[in-house]
């Protein structure tokens, strides 16, 4: 019997469409296999695997709605410390020539004690006197450190009251800002060249009496930092761009606190120290030597 390809074809895509139809209709029936429903209408329920072949079903979490991803929290962030802002380095100008001294320089020694410019510390201790004639200090101070201990002074130094003050100040206000801003690191001791010492002028015969005699100088040739470093006058003077640069600022700063000081462009006696002391120059006192 001839059968006409064309009714051959209809008739078999509608039995493929039977079943096509059977198949899902026992599918939604019966095997829901690997479907995800969903409970509930909020976001954040869970939802349920079905499985086939009779396994317990497992609660799974379900894909979030549309516009369900900016509902959700932040994920918190840890809070990013920010840098200590620095103070401004302060920029000194021309120093004027003449200048008052502060308060404790202009008093002698005992009104120096007696107002209680220096106060006894475990880095500040009183000394027996030394020397004699116009090289006698009756009361001077031993002093181990400076800036509250952070600041050791190798070898000590012997200074009298009013040295004390004036080195203070220049260690907190000059040194350490200039260290931090030049160097990077605060500097941790100093090496002292000298300090009260019976002598002449550069120890020249015939010069005047020095204000070593007198406990009145200090002479700095080295400044050690907290990172290692080790800045000399003699070599970072003219050395690199940043250990001139912080040299030259802590001898200026140095200006501003004592009424002499002298570096390496002073003459060839202090090439390889900062020299500072509180002598009187001047009729009146307050000319400041500045070299």
């Amino acid at each position: 019997m001839y059968i006409p390809t064309r009714k051959l074809l209809i008739v078999g895509a509608a039995a493929c469409l039977a079943a096509l139809a059977q198949g899902c209709s026992n599918n939604t029936t019966s095997d829901r296999a690997g479907l995800y429903l969903t409970r509930g209408d909020t976001a954040g329920d869970s939802g349920i695997r079905y499985y086939s072949d009779g396994r317990t079903p497992q609660p799974v979490g379900r894909m979030p709605a549309p516009g369900e991803w900016s509902a959700r929290p932040e994920p918190r962030r840890l809070p990013v410390e920010q840098p200590r802002a620095q103070a401004p380095l302060r920029r000194y100008a021309a120093m004027p020539r003449h200048k008052p001294h502060a308060p404790h320089v202009r008093q002698n020694e005992q009104a120096c004690l007696a107002e209680g410019y220096v106060r006894t510390t475990s880095f500040i201790r009183p000394a027996d006197p030394v020397g004699r004639g116009a090289c006698m200090v009756k009361n001077p101070f031993l002093v181990t450190a400076a800036a509250a201990g952070r600041v050791k002074l190798e070898p000590a130094a012997k200074l009298r009251c009013q040295m004390i003050p004036s080195f203070e100040r220049w260690v907190t206000e000059v040194l350490q800002p200039g260290a931090r801003a030049y160097l990077g690191s605060p500097v941790v001791s100093l090496r002292i060249a000298a300090s009260y010492a019976c002598r002449t002028r550069n120890s020249q015969r015939g010069a005047r009496l020095s204000e070593h005699g007198r406990g009145n100088a200090i002479d700095i040739s080295e400044f050690r930092l907290a990172d290692g470093r080790t800045v000399t006058v003699t070599a970072g003077w003219r050395g690199s761009r940043d250990t001139g640069r912080f040299l030259r600022y802590v001898h200026r700063g140095a200006c501003d606190h004592f009424s002499t000081v002298l570096g390496p462009n002073a003459d060839r006696f202090h090439h390889d120290h900062l020299h500072f002391d509180l002598a009187s120059h001047g009729r009146l006192g307050t000319y400041r030597v500045c070299k």
